[in-house]
């Protein structure tokens, strides 16, 4: 397992049973990191604004994306396309392998509205290539299907609260192998689970 160790500037690795971690990178704020088939590491790092690429067995990193504001978590796809949350620009962007610009996928701007997204702190695609994104000052999870200008709600919406069809300050996001949609909400200290009905994205 790898862990972002953000106070103190570093990523560790962890091995089952272990009960001290083995520091693989230091002096960078990360905030998210990935992992791709091919073993390489991929880390956001939040005042620099970059993501920087490790290869398995190498020391120095390859900067991935760069022009970002308060870069959070990340999803690395089975194509190595990085997907990543831009937090302070409201947005998520992705970048493919082998490409030098990146391009937004969803949001852009700050509101309510079904295209923008408020302080989005982390990204999941189901195998669809559908992008999930916890909007997390807007208290709901969004999804924006492949090509998509507007999102579609999924989770949340319905104001802060802790009722179980809201959430307040969603910060992160996952799936299990039947693709069912794991919220952590933080705010409300929980973590909920919710089955997507497919026919929404």
């Amino acid at each position: 397992m790898y862990m972002t160790d953000h106070q103190n500037r570093r990523v560790q690795q962890w091995f089952q049973g272990a009960h001290t971690g083995q520091t693989i990178l230091e002096d960078l704020l990360a905030n998210g990191i990935a992992q791709d088939d091919e073993g390489s590491l991929y880390v956001s790092e939040w005042t620099d604004g970059q993501v920087r690429k490790w290869r398995k067995g190498k020391a120095v990193g390859l900067v991935v994306l760069t022009g970002l504001n308060a870069a959070d978590k990340m999803f690395v796809d089975r194509h190595r396309t990085v997907y990543v949350a831009d937090q302070g620009y409201h947005q998520i962007m992705k970048i493919a392998e082998g490409e030098t610009q990146g391009s937004i996928v969803a949001g852009g701007s700050k509101d309510l509205g079904d295209g923008q997204l408020s302080g989005p702190t982390s990204v999941l695609v189901d195998k669809s290539g559908n992008v999930y994104v916890t909007d997390t000052f807007n208290h709901r999870v969004m999804c924006w299907s492949p090509g998509a200008q507007s999102g579609t709600l999924i989770v949340g919406g319905r104001g802060i609260g802790s009722r179980s069809d809201q959430l307040h300050v969603p910060h992160d996001l996952a799936f299990d192998l039947d693709e069912n949609l794991y919220v952590l909400d933080k705010n409300n200290r929980r973590v909920q689970k919710f089955v997507i009905d497919k026919n929404l994205v």
